[in-house]
């Protein structure tokens, strides 16, 4: 049965997310959404449909959706003869500092999720709060889509293992990081493994394939194994750091939360959230 809801924003509004609409199993049709509305992430559940924003068209399919932010000038619709039934939530974030640490600072994204049916899940237990709580119900739905927003944010994270376009050079350095990135790399390194390339030429070219400097794809690789590993383990987390690399525990701390939004300890809690309701799910 499709719902929409958009609850009654007052108090919530202090909060750092907060939910303004939400809606679920929607028979979406066109929108020509301009650029005032909500933040908004809108997940297919069955059909297809495509949106269209900056002049380019996507498709959307089942398990796939995107993210609009409240500043960009939209538009998207089913696919002819289609029905395109949507999972959305629209939110506002008041913490600046909160939406520049996650994807919700960019204009727009298309996702692939992974767990697909947890997204969906986390939408509906928004909306069964915002309805059946008037008084409350914002703040626990709060709660929900800041954890949503966390699990999303990590998957746009990951990186990959080759680049997106191929160069002999930035592959040979990205194999060598994938090998060693618990070891202390040096630039003088990823020189040598890619042809003794100079080390500014080399720093440009890197950022031209990958988009990162070699720093910054070093630190990230090395907070993705942590982030597996306090996903998937119940290793102590200064084990963790260690094992991804990082030295110093404070230096892994701050940013671990500077890539992903959250302190490591809250990563953990936040997966064995998520472990529970799939498991919920599939009984």
């Amino acid at each position: 049965m499709s719902i929409v809801f958009y609850p009654q924003i007052s108090k919530e509004s202090a909060l750092p997310v907060y939910v303004s609409g939400v809606g679920i199993s929607y028979d979406q049709r066109y929108v020509s959404r301009p650029a005032i509305y909500s933040k908004q992430i809108l997940i297919t559940v069955s059909g297809s449909g495509r949106v269209t924003v900056g002049g380019q068209t996507y498709s959307v399919s089942e398990g796939t959706g995107f993210y609009l932010n409240s500043v960009v000038e939209s538009s998207y619709e089913p696919d002819p003869d289609t029905s395109w039934i949507v999972d959305w939530v629209t939110f506002d974030i008041s913490a600046d500092e909160f939406d520049e640490s996650l994807f919700t600072s960019k204009d727009f994204l298309m996702f692939d999720f992974k767990r697909p049916a947890l997204i969906s899940d986390s939408i509906k237990k928004i909306l069964e709060s915002v309805m059946r709580d008037s008084s409350y119900g914002g703040f626990f739905a709060s709660s929900i889509l800041y954890s949503m927003l966390i699990e999303v944010n990590g998957e746009i994270l990951e990186i990959p293992e080759r680049p997106t376009k191929h160069n002999p050079a930035v592959s040979a350095a990205i194999e060598y990081i994938n090998n060693h990135f618990n070891e202390n790399i040096t630039l003088e390194d990823l020189c040598l493994v890619s042809g003794k390339l100079s080390e500014q030429y080399f720093c440009r070219l890197f950022k031209q394939y990958t988009g990162m400097r070699p720093v910054e794809y070093i630190l990230s690789k090395r907070i993705d194994i942590a982030r597996g590993c306090l996903e998937n383990t119940d290793m102590p987390i200064s084990e963790v750091a260690e094992l991804a690399g990082f030295n110093n525990t404070s230096y892994f701390y701050r940013n671990f939360k500077k890539f992903t939004g959250v302190s490591p300890l809250t990563c953990r809690q936040n997966a064995l959230y998520y472990r529970t309701i799939e498991q919920n799910h599939d009984e």
